[in-house]
């Protein structure tokens, strides 16, 4: 009998734990640059493409374009965040754009003037219906090489 109560309480934990972080996105979310090559001070324009069944939230407040080489990591040194402080009543942030399924949203970012030679990508700030982060390996873009004046 208590094996059978335990069984019951561990599936049921299962069950509400698994609904808690949302749909799984993967392959479903692409997110691309316009050229695989760019200078300090260019415009990236990146496409976002939603082919789930799922509205996916883009915060225009965050995102980064991070660069390797100069921490031996991804990181936004000698690249650009995107950073705001409007809020709607809710609390929400005001320039977050919805990508409905089946559709693409394009945004801008540029490439720092003092950005290094080196690879780089773009982070986009994600979330899911659900108000929850898509994660960081499913909101990032491809990579692409800046021609910079220098090197780290």
């Amino acid at each position: 009998m208590r094996s059978g109560v335990a069984c019951m309480i561990i599936a049921a934990g299962a069950l509400a734990c698994g609904d808690a972080a949302g749909p799984e996105f993967g392959q479903e979310i692409t997110i691309q640059t316009n050229s695989s090559d760019y200078e300090p001070g260019q415009l990236i324009i990146v496409t976002t493409t939603n082919r789930s069944d799922h509205v996916v939230y883009d915060d225009h407040c965050g995102g980064e374009v991070q660069g390797f080489e100069f921490l031996g990591r991804w990181n936004a040194s000698y690249g650009a965040m995107r950073a705001c402080y409007l809020f709607d009543r809710a609390g929400a942030h005001a320039l977050e754009v919805p990508i409905p399924g089946g559709s693409t949203h394009a945004d801008t970012f540029h490439v720092n003037g003092q950005a290094y030679s080196g690879t780089w990508r773009v982070r986009l700030y994600l979330r899911g219906e659900n108000g929850v982060s898509i994660p960081e390996s499913q909101a990032v873009s491809n990579t692409f090489r800046v021609g910079g004046t220098w090197s780290p």
